[in-house]
């Protein structure tokens, strides 16, 4: 059972440097959010990447099977073509 269910959490950073608060407050600003909406965001993201990374994974796979099965139906079909017009 998951212990942290059923509601939003508070995280509280403290003693971050002032160039990087003001760095998150730049990009906040051009995504036109809040600070808290901008690092939510960005922690939401990161307790995600290990899914992220398995996705993408799975989905490199697929794309070289797929390569793959495209370039064999790809010669089978110069085969045929070939032989449709009289060749070997």
């Amino acid at each position: 059972m998951n212990r942290y269910a059923g509601g939003m959490m508070e995280i509280k950073i403290r003693n971050v440097e002032p160039y990087a608060v003001q760095k998150i407050d730049e990009l906040a600003h051009k995504q036109n959010v809040s600070r808290n909406s901008y690092l939510k965001k960005q922690i939401e993201t990161i307790a995600l990447m290990g899914e992220i990374r398995q996705i993408e994974g799975r989905y490199e796979s697929l794309v070289q099977s797929l390569i793959e099965i495209i370039k064999e139906n790809t010669t089978a079909y110069e085969q045929i073509l070939q032989y449709l017009k009289g060749g070997k």
